[in-house]
C-alpha cells in the first residue's frame, strides 16, 4: 500500500468502505491510548492522511472530508462518531452473546 492516492489523499485498501475507514480510525486511537502500534494498514491509512493534511493544508473539516473521508453523505447525520458508537455497541452485543461464561441471556458472568 502506498501512502498516498494520486491526488494527494491517503492510499486505502481496495473496497474499504465508510464504515471502515471510521473503523480504521477507531483502531489506531485505541491502539496508541493503550501504548500500542496500531496494524500496518491502520497506521498507514491515518499516517497517510495526516501527512498529506499537512502538506495540503486546509482546516480540521478538509481533514475530515478530503483525506480521512469519513464525512456523511448528503443529507445524513450519521457521523464518525455515529458510525463509531453503533460499531462498538454491535460488537459489545456480539462479545455478550457469545462469551462463553454467561449462562443465559442478560445474566452476568459466572465467578
Amino acid at each position: 500500500m502506498t501512502r498516498h492516492d494520486p491526488f494527494g489523499r491517503s492510499a486505502l485498501p481496495a473496497g474499504f468502505s465508510r464504515e471502515d475507514r471510521v473503523r480504521l480510525l477507531r483502531e489506531v486511537a485505541d491502539a496508541l491510548i493503550g501504548g500500542r502500534a496500531p496494524d500496518r494498514a491502520a497506521a498507514l491509512f491515518v499516517g497517510g492522511a495526516l501527512d498529506a493534511w499537512l502538506h495540503g493544508g486546509g482546516g480540521l473539516g478538509a481533514l475530515e472530508r478530503d483525506y480521512l473521508r469519513v464525512t456523511p453523505p448528503r443529507g445524513s447525520h450519521r457521523t464518525a462518531a455515529a458510525v463509531a458508537q453503533a460499531d462498538e455497541r454491535q460488537r459489545g452485543a456480539a462479545e455478550r452473546r457469545f462469551d462463553p461464561k454467561l449462562t443465559d441471556q442478560g445474566e452476568e458472568p459466572a465467578a
